[in-house]
């Protein structure tokens, strides 16, 4: 699998109400750098994403300000495809 559609599933897989690790996120981009621009902006959301689990937890705005971010990372990705 390529690391798009790696960081789409992964995307998708958020948005549903799953969690996901740092791990999973470095197998589907191990060298984030050499991403293109849109995939480098979508593996920094989901990097954020599995840093802060706990904040989302206490603070609702927060909590919604990032999924907001997943969408719109994620649409930009998809439109790639």
């Amino acid at each position: 699998m390529n690391a798009r559609l790696a960081l789409i599933d992964l995307m998708k897989r958020v948005l549903a109400g799953n969690q996901i690790t740092k791990a999973e996120l470095f197998t589907a981009a191990p060298d984030p750098i050499a991403l293109d621009q849109i995939e480098r902006a979508a593996w920094q959301r989901l990097n954020q994403w599995a840093d802060d689990d706990d904040i989302r937890a206490s603070d609702e705005a927060y909590a919604n300000m990032q999924r907001r971010h997943v969408v719109e990372a994620l649409a930009d990705l998809e439109a790639l495809e």
